[in-house]
Order: structure tokens, then C-alpha cells, then sequence
């Protein structure tokens, strides 16, 4: 099996929101989209950058990094077919019991509602 992460597939820290602004921004003037595993918040931009919240009440440090590690891989994974847009990916409780495929099929399906070009 080949695991090798394609160039266009790679998360470089650039695409990362990490500013408070940029997150209140998104908070503020976004619009959202809830599934049932992940609550995905979305606003127009120059470019396209990504952040993950997790709250503290969603589990322990180790729940709590491995929602931020499946919502990393899925958003790596499809984010070819996202244009100029702020998104923030927040997981919903059902994620905890959840895999890495039903993360990315939710992610997709977000996708599939949501026109992000």
C-alpha cells in the first residue's frame, strides 16, 4: 500500500488559521453547515485556509487531538475543490465514536452542500 501524501495534498502551516481575528471573523460574518459529526463554519476570503477548534467539554487531550487529527486528514485530503474561503472545522460528539472514512464522507458531503469555489 502506498501511503506517499501527493504535493497537492500536503497541509502546509500557511493554509492554517491561527490568528484570534481570523477566527472571530469566521465566528462573526460565516455562515455554517451541521452534520452529524463534524460543524463546519465557512466565509469568503482571498484564500483558502483552514482551522480546528475543539473544546475542551468535547473529551480529554486525547480525544480532543485525535478529532483535530481526522478533521486534518480529511480536509487535507479534499480541499482541492475549495476556493478563496476561511473554513472552520469543529467536531460534534458523534465524532468520538466516529472513524476516519465517516469524518471524510462528512466532510464531503459538507462539500456537496455548500458551493466553495
Amino acid at each position: 500500500m502506498n501511503d506517499a501524501v501527493r504535493p497537492d495534498e500536503k497541509l502546509p502551516k500557511s493554509e492554517i488559521i491561527r490568528k484570534k481575528a481570523d477566527f472571530n471573523e469566521v465566528f462573526e460574518k460565516g455562515r455554517s453547515w451541521n452534520g452529524q459529526i463534524l460543524k463546519c463554519l465557512y466565509a469568503k476570503s482571498n484564500r483558502r485556509m483552514v482551522g480546528f477548534v475543539v473544546s475542551r467539554r468535547f473529551g480529554n487531550a486525547v480525544h480532543r487531538n485525535r478529532a483535530k487529527r481526522l478533521m486534518r486528514e480529511a480536509w487535507r485530503r479534499n480541499k482541492h475543490g475549495i476556493g478563496g474561503y476561511y473554513v472552520v472545522l469543529m467536531p460534534r460528539s458523534g465524532l468520538r465514536k466516529a472513524g476516519g472514512l465517516e469524518v471524510e464522507s462528512e466532510f464531503r458531503r459538507f462539500l456537496s452542500c455548500v458551493t466553495l469555489n
